[in-house]
């Protein structure tokens, strides 16, 4: 595995060196586990995601809904706003 990590950071290094411009990337989507980490510790969350795909037109529309709840009726946005950017990162409609 150590061997992997060298191997990876040299090469990393290694591309960055190669010229002076760069043309931006986009960034790696994260998964839902690493979206995970970033919800209040110490609760027990649900989530679930519904929704639907029309092929009848020239284009799919695709519409869905994602929620996560933990259990109870209080207001969580403020605490699960980081969550909630990087889970929209993850299931993108566009």
């Amino acid at each position: 595995m150590f061997k992997i990590r060298t191997l990876l950071a040299a090469s990393l290094l290694s591309v960055a060196a190669v010229g002076s411009v760069a043309v931006a990337t986009p960034q790696p989507v994260p998964s839902l586990q690493q979206c995970a980490t970033l919800l209040p510790k110490g609760k027990t969350y649900t989530y679930s995601m519904t929704g639907s795909i029309d092929t009848v037109g020239a284009r799919p529309k695709v519409s869905g809904i994602f929620s996560v709840s933990d259990g109870t009726t209080i207001d969580r946005h403020e605490e699960g706003a980081a969550f909630g950017k990087c889970i929209a990162s993850v299931i993108r409609f566009n």
